[in-house]
């Protein structure tokens, strides 16, 4: 019978894929193999590359698992949209790196990759851009004011349940995952703001810079209307549960 192991799966997406496949086995990064050449390992461990220490453990697991799977076994790997990022980071050089390792087993392996742009949905850290958005509606009243930073930037976004989709069944060895094309964040505001029923004012500030440009869509399997609307009342829920009224 085959198995399939997830790596990082306490993480914002290893919750959600856990809940997708709940016969999945957790393991972690410096464990995880292929035993046989039915199971697949599903590698969405990384650290965040503080230090250069970060970086060269994120490509020692990588390096571990590929050498210690059987032949035949399936590793769907998940990188980062960060590598088409113009700009030099040991985040970015992990993600390249462990690419680089998988494609040096692909005669040996069935591999997957896939490049996740703005991942979004119920459970994603509050620092990340949408859930800032929502938690700042929340707290402001109608008729009040927030000011939220790059505006004018754009970005590619993809629901989480629609990545954990292509997780499980990748659509082929190497493959994007983003179900919209470039957003402006003020439309994006604009669209929260509506869902929610608010009317506040929005101020911009900083350096509006543009994200990468997916070359290609997934299927948009969750409408963003609809990824948006379950996301929101996520954090609607947390923030009674956090803030009970009396």
């Amino acid at each position: 019978m085959a198995d399939i192991f997830v790596t990082g799966s306490q993480g914002f997406i290893g919750k959600h894929l856990m809940r997708a496949l709940p016969n999945a086995i957790p393991v972690e990064p410096e464990t995880a193999q292929c035993y046989a050449p039915d199971d697949t390992v599903i590698h969405l461990a990384n650290r965040r590359c503080k230090t250069f220490g970060d970086y060269l453990e994120n490509v020692r697991s990588m390096a571990g698992m590929l050498t210690k799977s059987v032949d035949g076994g399936k590793i769907v790997y998940l990188s980062s949209s960060v590598v088409y990022v113009d700009k030099p980071s040991l985040y970015k050089a992990s993600k390249m790196a462990c690419e680089e390792l998988c494609n040096c087993y692909r005669d040996k392996l069935r591999i997957s990759v896939i490049r996740p742009f703005n991942v979004y949905g119920p459970g994603q850290p509050d620092e990340f851009v949408i859930p800032t958005i929502i938690n700042k509606m929340l707290e402001t009243d109608d008729g009040h004011s927030f000011t939220l930073e790059n505006l004018d930037a754009r970005r590619a976004f993809v629901f989480v349940r629609d990545l954990v989709a292509t997780l499980i069944n990748p659509y082929d060895d190497f493959s994007e995952a983003a179900s919209s094309d470039l957003i402006m964040i003020a439309d994006l505001v604009g669209t929260i703001m509506r869902i929610m029923g608010k009317n506040v004012k929005i101020y911009g500030g900083g350096y509006a810079d543009d994200g990468p440009h997916p070359a290609r869509l997934i299927p948009d399997l969750t409408p963003m209307q609809k990824g948006l609307e379950a996301t929101i009342e996520y954090y609607k829920e947390k923030k009674e549960k956090e803030c009970p009224t009396t």
